[in-house]
C-alpha cells in the first residue's frame, strides 16, 4: 500500500477517511491526555479516572445500539448525527466541566466519536467486497496510525501554547470539519455501494 493508494482512498471516501482519523485521534487523546486535562482542571486523580472511564463506557456500550439503528435508519443521517453530537459535546465540555452535566456530556462525547468509527466500518462494508475490502481495511489502519500520531501531538502543543481546553476544542474543530464535509456532495464517494 503506497501513499498514492491511501490518497486515492481518501479522495474517493473523504468523510469516512476524515472520521477514521478523527476517531483514532480521539482514542489516543482519551488514553493519554484526558487524565492530564482533568487533573489540570482541578479534579483529583480518582475523579479524573472516573471521567476517563465514563468516556470509554459511552464509547463502548452505545456502539451496539448505533450499529442496530444503522439497520433501520439511513446510515448517512446517523453519521451526520454522530458528527453533530461530537461537535456539541466537545464544545459543552469546557462550560460544563465543573457541573453535574459533565457526566452525561462525557457519555455523549464517547458515544458519538465511537459511532463515527462504527458507521465508517459499516459504510465501507456496504461499498467494498473481496480484495477491495481488504485494501480498504488496510487504508483504515493507515489512517488510524496517522490519527493516533497527530491528535495527541496537536492537542498537547495546543494545551501548552494556546488553551488549557485544547483537547475538547481540537475535537470540536475536527467534528466541525467533518460536518462541513458531510454537507458537501460526494462526501461518501460518487459510486454506488456494492450489492449484497
Amino acid at each position: 500500500m503506497t501513499f498514492a493508494d491511501l490518497w486515492r482512498f481518501c479522495l474517493s471516501l473523504p468523510a469516512i477517511a476524515w472520521a477514521v482519523a478523527l476517531f483514532a485521534a480521539f482514542e489516543a487523546m482519551i488514553l493519554t491526555l484526558l487524565p492530564v486535562y482533568c487533573l489540570q482542571q482541578g479534579f483529583t486523580a480518582e475523579v479524573a479516572l472516573a471521567m476517563v472511564s465514563t468516556v470509554v463506557v459511552g464509547d463502548a456500550l452505545l456502539q451496539l445500539p448505533i450499529g442496530a439503528l444503522a439497520d433501520y435508519l439511513p446510515r448517512r443521517t446517523l453519521f451526520l448525527s454522530c458528527a453533530v453530537l461530537l461537535l456539541a459535546s466537545s464544545l459543552a465540555i469546557p462550560v460544563s466541566m465543573h457541573t453535574p452535566l459533565i457526566w452525561p456530556v462525557w457519555v455523549v462525547f464517547g458515544a458519538s466519536a465511537g459511532g463515527l468509527f462504527t458507521l465508517s466500518l459499516i459504510l465501507i462494508g456496504e461499498r467494498y467486497r473481496d480484495d477491495a475490502l481488504v485494501r480498504a481495511n488496510a487504508h483504515v489502519a493507515q489512517l488510524w496510525g496517522i490519527g493516533c500520531l497527530i491528535g495527541p501531538l496537536v492537542a498537547g502543543a495546543g494545551s501548552q501554547w494556546i488553551s488549557g481546553h485544547a483537547l475538547p476544542l481540537l475535537m470540536a474543530a475536527g467534528a466541525l470539519g467533518l460536518v462541513l464535509l458531510l454537507l458537501r456532495q460526494g462526501a461518501f464517494g460518487a459510486t454506488e455501494p456494492a450489492s449484497t
